[in-house]
């Protein structure tokens, strides 16, 4: 029964994982000192998330 649980919560995690990923793909401009580019919102944010 624990172990269906798990499962249930890791699948709603990957769920609202996607439709968080998709509904943010709009590029933006990171500038960091010196350095400028273009990326999607979706990876600035799992960066930031990443590196704290």
């Amino acid at each position: 029964m624990r172990q269906q649980w798990k499962l249930i919560l890791g699948v709603c995690a990957v769920i609202l994982v996607v439709i968080f990923a998709l509904q943010n793909v709009n590029n933006v401009q990171v500038t960091f000192l010196f350095f400028q580019a273009q990326m999607p919102m979706v990876l600035v944010l799992l960066i930031s998330i990443l590196f704290g």
